[in-house]
């Protein structure tokens, strides 16, 4: 029969033929797709099987794509070697992805592409190479638990519509993240990222925990939006951290957490609570123009560098407790609304509150003393918020440093003259014990001097005694004594019994009395010289009782 052939005819056949052969060989080769075609999972799997590496554009996958069943080899009997480079762009998958357990070799490759099956598993896998998922969407649970990465990872515009799980990842490169939609939240507990790790404009719907995780490098998180729970309790970031710009929906917890390096969040917003308890700031901290509406708590927190704060809105409570500050800190022009704690706060350098609002600052002065940038606006603003705090010895401390250095820098002139007297005086009335000690001396030493001046009009003739002595005779006033002239002379002790009656603004003894021309007018000089004394204490002591009875 095939002898009967015409020649002409078998050469055709023979041609045919070798174009099948030729065409399916190719397939073979590697999955190469031209237009949308619709695989089976089962075929990539094959060439995954088999070593080939694999490449699908703009596909349709339908089926489970699983290591489990494929008799890959296995290293340490748990990860099922693959040496094939899968690149599956822009394509969608209908089933499951369970690459878990898997040593991939070389690249991986999901960009653009839909995950529509039930889960996508990548738990415990490693990663030789660069792994890329940019703009992939997933809608069904992602799990990296586990997984280490030696290359790259690249997640940039993903959308994660369900709860995504990266806990315990590792990556020896960078690690992109960036404008990711989070739609379900996302658990990054525990992992450890030795590259440069960037979140900036990503999405976070759902509660979202980052505790216990390390990030060696520079992480940014700038301009994202946590819209629900985020917790970074213990997370170390031994590189410079930027949050600035973020927004805080919720609660933001950051207790425990340690910033090695410059830590930015200028310009972030917290709605909720900021938890930052027992943080530690090793390098430059910027919460500059931060906006707290909600609780903000850094007790016991570490700033070890300079730190800012400058105009930040403090809307509710606020708590430095037993905070501690080692370099420079700045509260220029911040807004303190409601109650600010800084009970047993530490300062090693200075602080700076120009142009701070504040009404109730619970900052002791022996604190800030000596380490507060003096500006005369804030020192009375301090002194005011002592006074209404009702810390009494904080008040006098602080007003007493307020008048001292305005003292020391004004010009001397007549109010320069009052002030180093009222100094002299009380310590400008916040010594109320010094008075005493001086109207005490003074009015000895003027008794003596005044008891000398009356002795000596008498003992010198230009005075004279009346002394009154005998019963008046009246039923009505048997006490009154008859004045008489008496020419006598008068004794030092009587002089000075004399003297210290005038000092008491007592009447006149009633036994002694001395006539001169002038006696009225040195009696008023008398009076006048320790009233001077006298009065300011005695405005002291009723301002003093008016505070205490003064209703709150």
């Amino acid at each position: 029969m095939w002898l009967t052939m015409p020649r002409k005819l078998l050469i055709c056949l023979f041609i045919i033929l070798m174009l099948y052969l030729a065409s399916a060989e190719s397939q073979s080769e590697s999955l190469v797709q031209k237009d949308k075609t619709i695989y089976h999972a089962n075929e990539i799997m094959e060439q995954i099987r088999i070593g080939r590496d694999v490449f699908c554009n703009e596909a349709t996958i339908i089926g489970d794509l699983k290591l489990t069943g494929l008799n890959l080899s296995a290293r340490n009997a748990s990860r099922r070697i693959v040496n094939s480079s899968i690149n599956i762009i822009n394509s969608d998958i209908k089933g499951d992805v369970d690459f878990g357990n898997g040593l991939f070799r070389k690249p991986l490759k999901f960009d653009g592409t839909t995950f529509s099956g039930p889960t996508v598993n990548f738990m415990r896998s490693k990663f030789d190479a660069d792994v890329s998922f940019s703009g992939a969407i997933f809608q069904c649970p992602v799990h990296f638990d586990g997984a280490s990465i030696n290359g790259n990872i690249y997640f940039t515009k993903t959308d994660w519509l369900e709860k995504a799980s990266l806990e315990d990842i590792s990556c020896n490169g960078d690690a992109s993240f960036r404008d990711n939609d989070f739609r379900k939240g996302l658990n990054f507990k525990y992992a450890h990222l030795n590259g440069p790790v960037s979140f900036e404009d990503s999405r976070f719907n759902g509660e979202t925990s980052f505790s216990n995780s390390i990030f060696e490098k520079d992480v940014s998180f700038l301009a994202v939006r946590f819209a629900d729970l985020i917790e970074l309790k213990g997370v170390k970031f031994n590189g410079s951290a930027r949050f600035s710009r973020s927004r805080f929906i919720e609660i933001a917890d950051f207790s425990d957490t340690q910033f090695s390096n410059d830590t930015a969040f200028f310009y972030a917003n917290f709605a909720n609570s900021a938890k930052f308890s027992r943080a530690k700031f090793c390098g430059k901290t910027d919460f500059r123009k931060c906006g707290f509406d909600g609780l903000a708590d850094f007790s016991s927190a570490s700033f070890l560098d300079v730190s800012r704060f400058d105009e930040a809105q403090f809307n509710k409570v606020v708590r430095f407790i037993n905070s501690s500050f080692t370099k420079n800190v700045s509260f220029f022009e911040a807004y303190f609304d409601r109650d600010a704690s800084f009970e047993g706060a530490r300062l090693a350098s200075t602080l700076d509150l120009t142009n701070a609002t504040f009404s109730k600052l619970a900052l002791p002065w022996d604190t800030i003393n000596g380490h507060i940038v003096y500006n005369k606006a804030t020192q009375l603003s301090l002194v005011n918020n002592y006074k209404n705090l009702g810390w009494t010895q904080d008040y006098r401390n602080s007003y007493y440093d307020y008048r001292d250095k305005e003292r020391i820098t004004e010009p001397f002139g007549y109010a320069g003259i009052w002030d180093t007297i009222d100094w002299i005086y009380w310590r400008y009335g916040t010594n109320k014990f010094l008075p005493i000690v001086y109207m005490s001396i003074f009015g000895l030493i003027s008794a003596l001097i005044f008891a000398s001046i009356y002795y000596c009009l008498v003992r010198f003739k230009w005075g004279k005694v009346i002394r009154k002595s005998g019963k008046s005779g009246c039923e009505k006033c048997p006490w009154a004594k008859i004045s008489g002239e008496i020419k006598s002379e008068l004794s030092y002790k009587e002089a000075l019994i004399f003297s210290r009656r005038i000092l008491l603004l007592l009447n006149k003894p009633d036994d002694i009395e001395i006539i001169q021309a002038h006696i009225d007018k040195i009696i008023w000089i008398e009076r006048v010289l320790f009233g001077f004394l006298a009065a300011n204490f005695m405005n002291y002591l009723l301002n003093e009782v008016q505070i205490h009875l003064k209703p709150p």
